[in-house]
Formats: C-alpha cells, sequence, structure tokens
C-alpha cells in the first residue's frame, strides 16, 4: 500500500499537483504505441508562461509559485477528457500538453481556450505593464497518418513552435504545420 502511493507521488509535481515530467515521459510514449496503432492523431501542446522571470523578481517567488500553480489549474480544467487528455509540468513555467485523437482543429480549440480562461482568471502581471497580465505562448504540433517520424520529433515540433510565438510578441500559439509536399511551416500569430 505505502508503494503504491510512493508511486503515485513520484509521478506528481510537488508545487502545481499535476503530473510531473517523469509522468510526461512514460504516459507519452504509451500514448505514441497507441498512436501508431489506431492510426488517429496525437496532438503536442507546450506552454510557456510568459515573462515569468520578471514576475517572480517583481512578486517573489511564493507568488511565483501560486501562479504556477493557479497556471496548470487552469491548463487542466481546458482539456478535453482528463484521462485520456493530461497536462503536465516540463520543467520551471513550462508544461506540457498530450492530447491523442485531437486534430489541428482541435487543438486550435484548446489552445483558445486557454488563451480565454487566462485572460478571464486576470491574473496581474504589473512586472511587464501597468496594465498588464499573466499571458501564456503556445507551441502546437500535430501528427497524423501521415507522420512519418518519431515521439521526439514531434516534441521538438511543439518546442519550435513555441519558439516562433514567443518571438513574435508572446500571448499566442503557433501550429506547426506538416505540409503534402514534405517541407515544414509554422502558422500564426493567433
Amino acid at each position: 500500500m505505502a508503494n503504491v502511493e510512493l508511486g503515485k507521488l513520484a509521478h506528481i509535481d510537488g508545487l502545481t499537483h499535476i503530473p510531473n515530467r517523469r509522468y510526461f515521459e512514460q504516459q507519452f510514449a504509451e500514448e505514441w504505441q497507441i498512436f501508431l496503432q489506431k492510426d488517429k492523431s496525437l496532438t503536442v501542446m507546450m506552454v510557456d508562461v510568459d515573462h515569468f522571470k520578471l514576475y517572480n523578481d517583481h512578486y517573489g517567488h511564493s507568488q511565483g509559485d501560486i501562479c504556477l500553480t493557479e497556471i496548470a489549474q487552469i491548463l487542466q480544467s481546458c482539456i478535453r477528457q482528463p484521462g485520456s487528455d493530461f497536462v503536465a509540468r516540463y520543467g520551471g513555467e513550462e508544461f506540457v500538453l498530450v492530447l491523442p485523437e485531437v486534430d489541428q482543429s482541435g487543438a486550435i480549440a484548446i489552445a483558445q481556450r486557454i488563451k480565454s480562461a487566462l485572460q478571464t482568471r486576470n491574473i496581474s502581471h504589473h512586472a511587464v505593464n501597468l496594465a498588464g497580465n499573466v499571458t501564456c505562448s503556445i507551441g502546437i504540433a500535430v501528427a497524423h497518418s501521415r507522420f512519418a517520424s518519431s515521439k521526439e520529433t514531434l516534441l521538438k515540433q511543439a518546442d519550435q513552435a513555441l519558439y516562433y510565438a514567443k518571438q513574435a510578441g508572446r500571448n499566442q500559439y503557433f501550429l506547426f504545420n506538416h505540409t503534402e509536399e514534405g517541407a515544414n511551416t509554422i502558422h500564426g500569430p493567433s
């Protein structure tokens, strides 16, 4: 009984009380195998809290911890089906969402829901500007039946899309898109 509880605790982020990176790596590997067998889409989203270092510097680390916990709750509330979809803390102020059987339009709808929920929560971030609130940048990558690469590539594509969202000014999502010709493009801003 104690070992089961310890096993559960080993997969939960102590601060945000959502799954941690270890859990993500194990579950993502399992979801990847299911994706390969089912021939349906699999979406990965990387979410990064914008200007979080400035937030910590301005409000202090304890308030930063509260902010990350609120962000984790927001992300949890925006997924479709807890149990199949999941959110994990990837590291620092970065989170990852794994969304089985979610295509591009479904992924965009979830990203918009995250942005809207964060705006509604209205977490002040005056270190950026006096009327500012906490925002997130989101990178989205979708694997589908024509995806001829690895789970590591899918994660890298979500991370690359996140990079473009941040470079384009933050507080938006970008979608890594696979074209028919095999070239890759990034779609955004949004």
